[in-house]
């Protein structure tokens, strides 16, 4: 009998081919926020998930929305400057 992780790693091999990408990977879950998820599976078109596999990025990565440390404080900041002019007017 095939083990299931042998099921995924045939499937996950030919995800890009169909136009799917694995959305949340492993050894990726800073980035997407969760945990790997060998069937959690997104469609994304053939041309957009040949892409996603080739340069090995998520699609937070892909799609240039990663929220580093330094874009949360920068978005506190300006959610807190917004806040006082808010409360002042």
């Amino acid at each position: 009998m095939i083990a299931q992780k042998e099921i995924f790693a045939k499937i996950h091999e030919k995800l890009e081919d169909y136009g799917f990408i694995l959305r949340y990977p492993l050894g990726k879950e800073k980035i997407t926020g969760y945990n790997y998820d060998p069937w959690h599976l997104r469609f994304v078109k053939v041309e957009n998930a040949q892409k996603i596999k080739n340069k090995g990025v998520t699609l937070e990565e892909y799609l240039g929305k990663v929220n580093n440390d330094c874009n949360m404080r920068i978005n506190y900041l300006l959610l807190m400057i917004i806040l006082i002019i808010y409360l002042l007017i």
